[in-house]
């Protein structure tokens, strides 16, 4: 198991950055596997909640800007923000 394992990580030196696997992935603790899978899961989660939040206000500014322009007959946006 101890040669294979070898072997293993000997190859993986000499595949390219985007193919090569980092060295905890040669790790056989399953526990800590888990946690640091959960852990990116959790990362991912987050940063794909956060990027429809800025979407969502980016969107609902971009109504409100109109509606007020609208309303206000042309008035640009610098305007409206500065008030």
């Amino acid at each position: 198991m101890r040669r294979n394992l070898k072997a293993m990580m000997q190859e993986n030196e000499g595949v390219t950055d985007i193919e090569k696997l980092n060295r905890y992935e040669f790790d056989l603790d399953v526990e800590e596997q888990a946690r640091l899978q959960a852990e990116g899961e959790a990362e991912v989660s987050r940063v794909s909640a956060a990027v429809f939040f800025i979407k969502h206000a980016s969107y609902t500014c971009n109504r409100v800007a109109i509606s007020l322009k609208k309303s206000l007959h042309c008035v640009s946006i610098f305007e409206i923000l500065e008030f």
